[in-house]
Formats: structure tokens, C-alpha cells, sequence
């Protein structure tokens, strides 16, 4: 077989998976009386071939060698080069599951299937490394290694969706959304890095999503059966996460990607989202039908401008990442359009239970066309789900029967056009990296697809201008009819434009069971640009969010102010401070009013 198989490697993946396979096989063999001088030469001599080979790969490449390198260089001190093979396996570990891994713990690849090889290949070094530590030298490195890899397992569990799945992060090989499979896979990965008595312990826990929450509950070291975080930021990745609550059934979630086109298996999907809730994805993109298809924008929950997608080497800026008791909020932007003269920054606020407002605010100079890219996901992996729309209000709402739905209302239907996308020819094999044949269709598993509806909402407009929309998500036998109005916006009596601030006003009524004919108004004031005092229709605030929930009788439910010193309803004291407010939130019930934040002492609330 060496014989067959000469060392003339076409580059460091086939050597690395040979020169580890071979020293496997070679274990298993070498003490058989059948396997003969002249064999153990052959087998020791490849050995040799590859770890040189290995060695010589540039420093900095981008070819994985430690994997390869580590092992023989452990296994085979009696090579008067292993020390200088553990150099060069070291040095490239350190590069590719360090350096080329965020300080939280993702790989610059941003994939999800990709994220897992580095893992994997480390737990492979670390086993060698752990069984062989002789040296001072060879301990500190398994001990970096351990405490990497475990870093890299717990940040991808932590995205975990309500039903298992994980969302679709760059090349995926099918799609994982829909699938537990991912999960488990990390979940397990994760136990290699706990305590053997607490793994004995997780371990005994026999249903798959109560041992994920008990582990993450481990990872945060808190004490109980699910963590106290429920969502979370990872903002050297780009990956958040806001998640209402940890319940499978009833927990609304929304993952928002601000991670840049570093390398290779990245999409082009800067600022794009998944939304999830009551069980099921309603939002999702359009899957991996295999390498070189999902690319482009378009086929992602994002915005395209002037119909351009975006491109490698596009840098994500973050912003803001916040989480409340009553709201979370992630705002970020890309370099994406810059040389078309436009920037495209999107801002997502989730009013904590129920429902997102999502921000699209267009900057620069000159006419252009934004275009939002909203993929519905199916009712189940073998059809779609059908939409309804509203001539008069632009809104499009799923109908699954007996699955969960979404809303989509934007707060300006009268500036907006809405589409649904049309499916262009499938070009086989794709044309990467701007090919759209994907556009219009659901990639239920690896070469398998089905037709999906696609709404495209656009404004050619000159800039700047903003495009604020509700998504509303629906539990099962629901519904609800939602009404966005636009609030003017003042300043010293000038009128401000909706890219520097909001004032939504959102009516909501549901229907369904336990739901039918509660009614209430939420009122959203959003500053982009800073706090500033301002008028928001009948409301006066000086800071950089405010969001009340008015009951049907027009009673103060909910109240939240995010960086703000007063809000008003007209001459009516609503909340004021001496200082200013990073955060509070307050509820008010019967009698009582019960509040939340990082300061409420001296703070005046209305009655």
C-alpha cells in the first residue's frame, strides 16, 4: 500500500489526514509478528515523508497541519527532527486555533460545519499531547489547548435554537436549523471539558434539550437546570442572540449575524437574521443546497443595494449590544456599500416578550434602491408556507395551520414596494460568488430543494432615508391585527428624518385562544444618532429609547428608557431623574408598580 500511495502530497490536508490516519494504523499493526522489518521501514519512512512535508508548509498557511504534525511528532521521539515537527505542529495550531479564532471563541471561517473542524482537530492533538506529558513544554500546551477548544465548543451551544437546531452560519452542507444533530454534536464536545463528576452527572440527565440547558447553567456557574442569561452577545464573533425564554414550545428567538467576510466558508450576510418562535423557524435563510450556491445576500434575511450583494472582505462595525429585563437591542453596520456611496446599518429591538422592530437606516449621498430580503420558512421540511398580503398595508403574514406564523408590517407602506422574488434559472454547477439561483427556493437537505416564497420590500428614495418594520410572530390558532403609524419627529421644531430618529406607534389586537380581543398600544421612541431632546409626536424624551405599552383603556402598563433623564406626555411627568437613566424598566399592576434596571432610586413615575 505505501508502495501504492507514494509521499508525493498535493498539498497539507491529504498529507495531515494520511500521516494521522497511517500513525493510528500503524499502532494497531506494529507489534504483529506478521508485520516485517521491511514493512516497519516503509510505515516509519511515510511517517518520516509526511511530518517533513508537514514541516515545510509556510508559516502563517492556511492548510491545517498541527493535527498531523502534533501526533507523529509525540509518537516518534526517536526521529532526531520530532522536536523541530512539534515546533512547526505547535506554531500552526497556535495559528490556526488562536490566532485565527475571536477572543470569544469563533472561528474566522464563521461556519458552522467549519467551526467544528479546528474542534475537532484539537481534541485530536490534545489527546496525544495529555497522554504524553512528559515535558513542562508539552503540559502548557495541553492545557491551552483544553481551555481553547472549550471556548470554541460552549460559544456555538450557546446560539442553540428553542427547537434543537443552531442557526445556519456559512457553509452548513444541507442546513441546521431544523436539525438536532448539531446540538447533540456540541453538546457532547462540551461534556469533554467539564468536571468527570459533573459530566457523570449531565450525563444522567436522558432528555437532549434539559442536559443542553444544564450544561449552559454549568458553563455560566449558575446552580440549577438552565441558565440565568437568556440572551446573549458574543460581539469579537458578530453573533447574537435574544431569546425570551428557554421553554421549546413558547420561546421566541431572533439571531442576528454581524460577523465579517473573513475567509472561505463565510457568506455574505452581514446584518441578516433568523427568527424563531412557538416551536418552529418562521424566518430563516435559504439553506446550503452545497459550496459556492448560498453565498449572496439576497438568499439571507439582509439588504441589497442597487441590486448588489455584498463581498469578501467587508468589514462589520458594531455598534450596540444591550440586554434588559424589558428589551434587547443590537445595532450594527457594514462597509459593504461604501463605494456605491451608501451605508446600510440595521438596528433590532426586541420588546421582551412579543414582537421585533427592526431598523434599516440608509446613509450617504445620491438615489438608491434598498432592498429587504424576508425568506419564510416551510411548515414542515417538505412544503411551504403561503402568504397573504395587504394592498394597503404591505404586510405579509404566513398561514401555517396549526404552526406558529409571522407578521412582517412595515411602518411606511405608502413608501415601500413589495414583491415576491422570482425564481431565476439554477445554474448547475453554481457560478460563485454572486450566484442567485438559490433565490426563491428552500434547501431542505444537501442537492434537495422545494419552492418557498420570498417577500422583497424596496425603496428607491435619495438618501438618506430609514425603513422600520414590526416582525410579529403568532403561536399556533392565533392571530392578530397589527397597525404601524409613523410619529412626527421634532427637534428645536425641525423636523428630523427617520434616519436619525423614530416614533412608532404599534396597535395590536389578538385573537385566539386565551388571547381573543385583548388589545394594546406600545409606543417606540428610538434615537439613532445619540440622546437629544426631542419631541416624538404628543412625547417629549431626551434620550435614546423609550418604550410604553398603553392598555386598551389608554392605562400605563409597561414603561422601559434606555439613556434618558425624562419622558413626557405632553405636560404629564411619565418617568424624570436628576441623572440620567441607563436602564430602567417598569410594570405597573393594580396597585403596585414593580421596577427593574441599573438605577431606580429618584426615580419620579407617573401614578
Amino acid at each position: 500500500w505505501v508502495d501504492q500511495c507514494p509521499a508525493d502530497f498535493e498539498g497539507p490536508m491529504q498529507a495531515r489526514n494520511r500521516g494521522a490516519n497511517c500513525l493510528a494504523a500503524y499502532e494497531a499493526v506494529r507489534k504483529s509478528p506478521a508485520f516485517s522489518p521491511e514493512a516497519h521501514a516503509a510505515m516509519l519512512r511515510l511517517l518520516a515523508l509526511t511530518c517533513r512535508f508537514l514541516a515545510g508548509e509556510p508559516e502563517g498557511g492556511s492548510g491545517v497541519t498541527y493535527s498531523g504534525l502534533i501526533p507523529m511528532a509525540v509518537m516518534l521521539p526517536e526521529f532526531k527532527e520530532s522536536r523541530a515537527w512539534l515546533k512547526a505542529g505547535t506554531d500552526n495550531l497556535l495559528a490556526i486555533n488562536f490566532q485565527r479564532t475571536t477572543p470569544d471563541g469563533a472561528r474566522d471561517g464563521h461556519s458552522i460545519d467549519y467551526h467544528g473542524v479546528p474542534i475537532q482537530w484539537g481534541a485530536r492533538a490534545l489527546e496525544f499531547l495529555e497522554a504524553n506529558a512528559d515535558t513542562p513544554e508539552i503540559v502548557r500546551l495541553a492545557q491551552e489547548v483544553r481551555a481553547q477548544n472549550a471556548k470554541m465548543v460552549a460559544q456555538i451551544l450557546w446560539l442553540v435554537l428553542p427547537n434543537g437546531g443552531i442557526p445556519n452560519l456559512g457553509d452548513i452542507y444541507g442546513r441546521c436549523d431544523w436539525d438536532t444533530r448539531y446540538r447533540d454534536q456540541y453538546a457532547r464536545w462540551c461534556l469533554e471539558y467539564v468536571p468527570p463528576k459533573t459530566k457523570a452527572r449531565l450525563e444522567a440527565i436522558g432528555d437532549p434539550w434539559k442536559r443542553t440547558l444544564a450544561l449552559l447553567a454549568q458553563l455560566e456557574g449558575t446552580d440549577g437546570d438552565q441558565p440565568r442569561r437568556t440572551s446573549v452577545g458574543f460581539p469579537h464573533a458578530g453573533y447574537y442572540v435574544m431569546r425570551s425564554g428557554w421553554e421549546p414550545e413558547e420561546a421566541r428567538f431572533l439571531y442576528f449575524d454581524l460577523s465579517s467576510q473573513a475567509r472561505s466558508h463565510a457568506h455574505f450576510d452581514l446584518c441578516s437574521f433568523e427568527l424563531h418562535a412557538y416551536g418552529k423557524p418562521l424566518l430563516c435563510d435559504t439553506g446550503d443546497y452545497f459550496l459556492g450556491y448560498s453565498e449572496r445576500t439576497k438568499l439571507h434575511n439582509a439588504v441589497e443595494v442597487d441590486g448588489q450583494s455584498q463581498t469578501w472582505g467587508d468589514r462589520s462595525i458594531p455598534y450596540e449590544w444591550t440586554t434588559t429585563e424589558a428589551f434587547d437591542l443590537v445595532d450594527g453596520a457594514s462597509t459593504s456599500f461604501q463605494n456605491q456611496g451608501c451605508r446600510h446599518r440595521r438596528k433590532i429591538i426586541f420588546l421582551k416578550p412579543d414582537y421585533w422592530v427592526m431598523s434599516d437606516l440608509l446613509t450617504g449621498s445620491g438615489e438608491h434602491l434598498a432592498e429587504q430580503f424576508f425568506h419564510f420558512a416551510p411548515v414542515d421540511l417538505t412544503r411551504a408556507t403561503t402568504v397573504d398580503t395587504d394592498a394597503a398595508a404591505k404586510t405579509c403574514l404566513t398561514r401555517s395551520p396549526d404552526r406558529a406564523n409571522i407578521l412582517i408590517a412595515p411602518a411606511d407602506p405608502d413608501r415601500v414596494d413589495l414583491r415576491f422574488a422570482e425564481r431565476p434559472p439554477f445554474n448547475e454547477p453554481p457560478k460563485p460568488p454572486q450566484d442567485e439561483s438559490l433565490l426563491g427556493w428552500f434547501v431542505s437537505a444537501v442537492f434537495r430543494k422545494f419552492e418557498s416564497p420570498v417577500a422583497v420590500y424596496g425603496r428607491r428614495a435619495p438618501l438618506p432615508f430609514a425603513m422600520d418594520t414590526v416582525l410579529f410572530p403568532l403561536s399556533a390558532q392565533a392571530g392578530a391585527s397589527v397597525k404601524v403609524v409613523r410619529l412626527p419627529v421634532l427637534q428645536e421644531g425641525q423636523p428630523v428624518g427617520s434616519h436619525q430618529a423614530s416614533a412608532l406607534q404599534v396597535e395590536v389586537q389578538l385573537t385566539g385562544p386565551e388571547k381573543d380581543g385583548q388589545r394594546y398600544r406600545d409606543v417606540l421612541l428610538i434615537s439613532h444618532d445619540g440622546p437629544h431632546r426631542r419631541q416624538y409626536g404628543a412625547y417629549t424624551f431626551d434620550g435614546e429609547l423609550a418604550w410604553l405599552r398603553l392598555q386598551a383603556d389608554g392605562r400605563l402598563a409597561r414603561l422601559a428608557i434606555k439613556n434618558g433623564r425624562a419622558l413626557y406626555d405632553g405636560d404629564l411627568v411619565l418617568a424624570r431623574s436628576e441623572t440620567e437613566i441607563p436602564d430602567v424598566a417598569a410594570v405597573w399592576q393594580a396597585d403596585t408598580v414593580r421596577l427593574a434596571g441599573s438605577k431606580v432610586w429618584g426615580l419620579e413615575l407617573a401614578a
